[in-house]
């Protein structure tokens, strides 16, 4: 890049062009700013997956790089690099896709469009269907608030002490989290009676409580029974199993009571 083409600033710019500006301070000013975009493009080469295949396949589906000599390698990558997408029958049926989607004429893409918005379309679903399964499943990657506050709803319940819960568990207190923020309540303004004594009794909590307590019963038990049944191997092994000292002197008594029998099966 020439130093023209260098952003600078204005008055850097300004002070440059000025012939009152002395001649080593600008060449010594000039090094310095093709130093630090050198800096620049070496980090950002390192940071950005520029040389990834995945990304460079999936970057091929912008409506504008249709048409291009590269467009056409780079989307016959894709059901290797993505190879849960599409079914043998329809790979085929991919290549025939992308090939007349590389010829065809394209509704508009408008600038700042979204381009899973564009794939998403009818009639490109229609007349790609293959190549629009294939765009649909890997621009749809969410990310996005509902994940982030996923994390924020659970970040009470994951710490140091927590680390023995298993998935179902915080999958069922992360429900109870959402349930209870959708209402806008509280768990006890949720289940508050306004007459403890004459209001009816909620049969479904009652029932799913008990459940609950079965549910919870039954792991305990079972849990209970596979680490008895471990103690008992355990135990088992344990009792057969000789250390070398003892080993070594149920060998030495063997071999001197078979010695004193010899001697006297002699005499």
């Amino acid at each position: 890049m020439k130093p023209k083409q260098m952003f600078m600033g204005s008055k850097a710019l300004k002070l440059i062009q000025s012939p009152s500006t002395p001649t080593y301070m600008v060449t010594s000013f000039l090094k310095q700013v093709k130093e630090a975009y050198i800096a620049c493009g070496d980090t950002l080469q390192k940071k950005l997956a520029l040389s990834n295949k995945f990304l460079k396949a999936v970057s091929a589906l912008h409506p504008h790089a249709s048409g291009h000599t590269l467009t056409l390698s780079l989307l016959q990558k894709l059901p290797a690099l993505a190879p849960n997408v599409l079914t043998e029958t329809e790979e085929e049926l991919y290549e025939l896709n992308i090939r007349k989607y590389q010829t065809d004429q394209h509704p508009d893409f408008p600038e700042g469009s979204r381009i899973d918005e564009w794939w998403g379309k009818e009639e490109i679903c229609l007349k790609y269907p293959c190549l629009s399964k294939m765009a649909k499943a890997v621009l749809s990657c969410f990310h996005g608030p509902q994940v982030e506050s996923s994390f924020n709803v659970m970040n009470d319940v994951i710490d140091a002490k927590s680390g023995r819960l298993n998935i179902e568990t915080y999958q069922a207190i992360q429900n109870i989290k959402y349930g209870l923020k959708a209402s806008g309540k509280s768990a006890v303004e949720y289940f508050k009676k306004r007459d403890h004594l004459h209001d009816k009794v909620d049969h479904t909590l009652v029932r799913n409580v008990k459940r609950s307590f079965s549910q919870y019963k039954a792991i305990l038990e079972e849990k209970k029974s596979v680490a008895t049944e471990k103690q008992k191997q355990l135990d088992i092994r344990a009792q057969s199993t000789l250390t070398k000292r003892k080993a070594k002197e149920l060998c030495q008594k063997a071999a001197k009571k078979a010695r004193v029998e010899h001697h006297g099966a002699i005499e």
